[in-house]
Order: C-alpha cells, then structure tokens, then sequence
C-alpha cells in the first residue's frame, strides 16, 4: 500500500512538471516573436520640390508621431533619401534613439529586412503615398493602396507573428 502510495505521488509530480514544462514553452514561444512595424507617411511637405522639408504644420504633425510613439521601445526607423521622411521621424528618433535605416526603392527588400533583421522588435517606416501601401502588401496587410495627397495623418500599425499578420488604421496628430 505504501509503495502505490509513493508511485501515486511520484505519477502525479511527473505529470505536474510536464504539463508545466508544456506551459512554460508555449508562452515563450508565443511572446517572442511577434514583430510590430508602425508605418506612416511622411508629414506635410513645404513646397512641391523633390526634397521639399516641412511646414509647420508637418513639423507638429511630427511632433505628434514622437508623443504617439513616446512608450515603444524602437530598434528601428526607416527613412527615404528624401529630408521630408527624416525630419518626420526626427521627433522620435530623438526620444527613443533607435537605429536608422534607409528606406529601400524596392519595397520587397525593405520588408525582407525587417523580417529577418528586425523580426520580434518594433520598427518605425516613414514612407510617401505610393510606399506605404506597397510595403504594407509586402509585409502581409493588403488593402492600403496609395494615400491620397492630403493624407498625412495616417498610422498603420501591422502586428506579424509567424503567418499571421493583424493591421490596425489609426490616425495621430491634427486632421
């Protein structure tokens, strides 16, 4: 009877730590590999020229985006060659000191690289109205397309985990 006893204990301890040790794994699994990627359009541009800066009410609107962005914990920032997408992200860049990366002409290189250079962090992308969209698609959220040309106040927020991509539209700053 004691020796059942025993086995019965040793049985049900075993059994506790696999379930346990079953636990402990799917969790980490789970928490470690989601890659959040924040993308928006540059702000308003002052002027029509190809490397226009911004006006003061982009400067705000950037201004804006850092507050937004105040609390993640930023491992990257990717900008165009263009001033307008880099003092967008000027205001951020500033509060979290995160790594700046050029934004790539072909989109699908971009989002190879934050796929695997950038995977389980979170990244800011500061594209134009004919970028977003096509990086978005590339990195799994379809549906963006290009902004139209008043649109600066959009904040596309894609969650990857695995296969499974989540895209949330949010908008910051003033309308």
């Amino acid at each position: 009877m004691i020796r059942s006893s025993i086995a019965g204990h040793l049985l049900r301890m075993l059994l506790l730590v696999a379930l346990w040790s079953g636990v402990v794994w799917s969790a980490q699994a789970f928490a470690q590999e989601v890659t959040t990627v924040y993308l928006v359009r540059h702000a308003e541009k002052d002027g029509p020229g190809e490397d226009a800066g911004l006006t003061e009410p982009g400067k705000a609107r950037a201004r804006a985006l850092a507050h937004v962005l105040a609390d993640v914990k930023l491992s990257a920032i990717f900008v165009s060659s263009v001033q307008r997408t880099s003092l967008t992200a000027q205001p951020t860049r500033e509060m979290t000191d995160p790594k700046l990366e050029l934004l790539q002409r072909d989109t699908t290189k971009t989002a190879e690289e934050i796929q695997s250079t950038f995977k389980g962090k979170n990244v800011l992308v500061v594209g134009h109205s004919d970028s977003v969209g096509k990086i978005a698609e590339k990195l799994g959220a379809d549906g963006i397309g290009t902004l139209p040309a008043d649109a600066f106040d959009r904040l596309f927020v894609i969650h990857i985990d695995g296969e499974q991509v989540v895209l949330e539209r949010l908008r910051y700053g003033a309308p």
